[in-house]
């Protein structure tokens, strides 16, 4: 399926100070702009709160942030079609109407995991079905110190250090709640449908799987692990952009959301098994303008940059990452070798790369909870059932993420626990860069340092 969004501008939508809510009938795509296109459904605005109620809130934002311009989120609308060269049309209609902003097509965002088997995790012994869960702890080196891990371990016996007070919340498709390993200060799904899914099981467990001496232990155990969900229900239509807004005003500063998503950018094929040219969901105005306004109010977002091996420098996209013509405020994540390569921390092959990189995580060689819906996500252990499965291959920027996210709830709920308030997005991403175990490898094709979380603390005279 594919989604045209536009943007339409005061001609049609008055100015974001009037407060008052659209009157449907008067916008041109209720005039028979896509009659004769095989809609799937009707189009709608993207954000399904009033137009009074968003742009209450970007006032008030913009009372706080004077600096930062207001982009007004009411007028943003889509529809959805299952052929793309009748979205490609409607497109072209769209973009042709006075008064509309801006518009592009997107196909669905997929979750940016990779398989990445180059190095053998040693396992030791792994108890059959109906066995214990083993303890799978020693082999998490990415909790370990730096260089070779984020040092989660440092910030662990600190009050605060493992989380505490800060909700996490990550942005895809679906979960299992159900997991053995997830049962603790889980929150379930805050907004949306809820799925099961092997993919955002694995997520979580990197975040904030329980420390209970079996399975996994998560970077940021003390945290309230949430979720929001980007489908709109079993269709296949999907709305990150309104999942993330809906996400951002249920938490407060401080707290953290992540983008476990990527989506074909220009040129690339929808549903291209390899993700050639597959980028961060920020590209899309929508998307980036919703992370933006959870940045603006204290939110952190944690966004991964894409499977796609692309240049994110590339004019093929538009100067869209080129934080000189306009920044989200997220943290946007890489994928780096782990501890176990022969050049740790250098970017592997599928990982974007560029200027608007600012941190990396491990892409390969994670282990973390799973599931039975494909194999790979048992490949550590098979408890009998999806809730007591485990995997040892997790990788992609679908790993480094979470990996990234929970470091900064570490150091944020540290930063509460002695008094102090929590970074903003910009603070925290610059912190991470300056204290961070430098890139390995190619150093031109930038993803950046790996955190260090025990360096982070001595910056802010934490530890």
């Amino acid at each position: 399926m594919f989604r045209v969004v536009w943007n339409y501008d005061r001609q049609w939508i008055g100015s974001v100070e009037d407060l008052v809510g659209l009157a449907s009938e008067s916008l041109p795509h209720a005039k028979g702009l896509l009659d004769g296109l095989p809609l799937s459904g009707l189009p709608e605005p993207v954000f399904r709160r009033s137009s009074s109620a968003l742009r209450a809130r970007l006032l008030a934002t913009a009372r706080r942030s004077p600096t930062s311009p207001i982009h007004d989120l009411a007028g943003y609308h889509h529809a959805f079609f299952a052929d793309l060269a009748a979205a490609r049309e409607a497109a072209r209609r769209v973009a042709a109407t006075p008064g509309v902003r801006w518009v592009d097509v997107e196909a669905r965002p997929s979750p940016c995991f990779m398989r990445v088997q180059r190095h053998a995790v040693a396992v030791g012994v792994v108890a059959a079905p109906g066995q214990p869960t083993p303890d799978f702890r020693p082999l998490q080196g990415y909790l370990e110190r730096s260089p070779g891990g984020i040092g989660a371990v440092a910030a662990w016996p600190l009050k605060g250090g493992r989380g505490a007070g800060i909700t996490l919340v990550d942005v895809e498709y679906g979960w299992n709640f159900e997991h053995e390993d997830l049962r603790e200060g889980s929150a379930g799904v805050i907004f949306g449908p809820l799925h099961d899914d092997d993919h955002g099981t694995a997520v979580l467990g990197i975040l904030s799987a329980d420390p209970n001496r079996r399975g996994v232990t998560g970077i940021a155990p003390s945290a309230v692990a949430a979720a929001a969900s980007a489908d709109v229900d079993a269709s296949q239509k999907w709305n990150a952009a309104d999942a993330i807004y809906e996400a951002s005003r249920r938490l407060h500063p401080g707290d953290v959301i992540l983008l476990e998503m990527h989506s074909p950018g220009p040129g690339a094929q929808p549903n291209d098994p390899t993700q050639a040219g597959y980028i961060a969901v920020e590209f899309w105005d929508d998307n980036f303008d919703a992370i933006r306004d959870a940045g603006r109010n204290g939110i952190v977002v944690v966004e991964a940059a894409g499977n796609g091996n692309a240049d994110l420098d590339s004019p093929a996209y538009q100067g869209k990452f080129d934080r000189a013509y306009r920044d989200s405020l997220a943290i946007l994540v890489g994928a780096g070798a782990s501890a176990l390569d022969a050049l740790p921390r250098s970017r592997l092959w599928f990982s974007n790369y560029g200027s608007r990189l600012d941190v990396q995580g491990w892409g390969e060689d994670v282990v973390t909870c799973g599931g039975r819906q494909e194999a790979s996500y048992h490949d550590l252990h098979d408890g009998g059932c999806a809730a007591r499965c485990y995997t040892r291959t997790f990788g992609g920027t679908s790993s480094a993420t979470p990996i990234v996210a929970g470091a900064v709830a570490c150091l944020q709920g540290a930063l509460i626990a002695a008094g102090r308030d929590p970074l903003s997005s910009t603070d925290m991403r610059s912190l991470l860069v300056e204290t961070g175990s430098a890139q390995g490898g190619n150093t031109a094709e930038r993803i950046g340092p790996l955190p260090d979380l025990a360096a982070a603390l001595r910056l802010l005279r934490l530890a």
